[in-house]
């Protein structure tokens, strides 16, 4: 079956730098304008648990390209450390952290061997003679890191490549939730229904018909029935625990009701031109510890409908805000400060002096 809805961009850093307002942005704006501002003159950086997180969507909706993206750690940390100054590339000859600091385009230092044992009268003068800016080397340490040299420089050429390093333990880990995900019953029955057509990390691209807004969205799963017209938002979610009431609290609290019912369903609707309540919504929950328990929660309607006003509140906001030039914070005038009663000491009972 040939897929009716094309991939708008051939790489992730393509739709990442292709023009458009995001939920990723838009949510900072249920904290303040202040905080939406900032985070578009300081865009937050990539951490290795963001890495994880995205090798894990990646092995769990797209394995098959997870070679090109991402890059298991073979070299250890420490080990590291001591292999980038002091131990040559067996191909050329050069050391290593000359051939890193050659690419980066920063000034070589020499590496010098070391002469005698260390702490003898021989080393001693030797090392009195080596410039400041060296870096020393000892047999003993190279004897050790060498064989680990192969493995750096293919951690090495992988940062280069700009592929995603992620540790050996975390690797397993994403393997782990992907593999409960892919085996869970419920998951299969849904994504295996006769008749749809599943998109996986669906890029969207799109003008708000309401806002005039360009905007855009990146779909974990959208399942569409083009006879039906019908279609389904299914956003992939790591969390702690799977029960109902613990979902829905966090559901609310995290915003996922205007990220998925709002932002991602106004995405579907724009890419497969249904209603927008033939569109369903609903998280595919897995959790983080094992044995990685899979649940899939669907929003009702009036979830929907609150997901909805809470994207279309925030886009208002935002125009208000770009409209006035002004940003404020989350207290713009001053308030008054009321202290619970427990916290003003009101429940304490009065001390009462008999006699004294």
């Amino acid at each position: 079956m040939n897929p009716r809805i094309p991939h708008a961009f051939e790489t992730d850093d393509e739709y990442r730098a292709a023009p458009g307002e995001n939920w990723s942005r838009l949510k900072h704006l249920r904290t303040s304008p202040k905080v939406y501002r900032y985070r578009i003159d300081n865009p937050e950086v990539d951490t290795s648990s963001r890495g994880m997180l995205r090798a894990t969507h990646c092995l769990a909706l797209e394995p098959s390209v997870f070679a090109r993206d991402f890059h298991v750690k073979t070299a250890h940390g420490a080990t590291l450390a001591a292999i980038l100054p002091k131990v040559a590339d067996p191909e050329t000859g050069d050391p290593v952290a000359a051939i890193i600091r050659r690419s980066l385009g920063l000034p070589a230092r020499p590496v010098l061997p070391a002469v005698g044992r260390k702490g003898s009268a021989e080393y001693k003068d030797w090392l009195a003679g080596v410039p400041g800016d060296a870096i020393t080397a000892t047999p003993n340490i190279i004897d050790k890191a060498f064989d680990s040299v192969a493995k750096l420089i293919e951690d090495v050429r992988a940062i280069y490549e700009g592929k995603t390093l992620i540790g050996a333990n975390d690797h397993a880990t994403a393997s782990a939730i992907a593999d409960a995900v892919a085996t869970d019953p419920s998951v299969r029955a849904m994504l295996d229904t006769p008749g749809v057509e599943v998109y996986y990390e669906l890029p969207i691209v799109w003008t708000d018909p309401v806002f005039g807004v360009p905007c855009k969205a990146k779909l974990d799963i959208l399942i569409v029935d083009w006879d039906a017209g019908t279609a389904t938002v299914v956003d992939l979610k790591t969390v702690r625990r799977i029960d109902p009431r613990g979902m829905a609290r966090d559901a609310e609290q995290m915003g996922y009701h205007g990220q998925i019912a709002g932002h991602y369903a106004r995405a579907a609707t724009a890419v497969t031109g249904f209603h927008e309540d033939a569109i369903g919504c609903a998280i595919l929950a897995v959790e983080g510890k094992a044995p990685h328990d899979v649940g899939i929660f669907y929003f009702s309607p009036a979830d929907v409908w609150q997901g909805r006003r809470l994207r279309d509140s925030l886009m208002t906001r935002r125009a208000e805000c770009i409209a006035a030039d002004s940003w404020p914070g989350k207290v713009p005038t001053p308030v008054n400060l009321d202290l619970p009663c427990y916290d003003a000491g009101l429940d304490d009972e009065p001390e009462i002096t008999i006699g004294g």
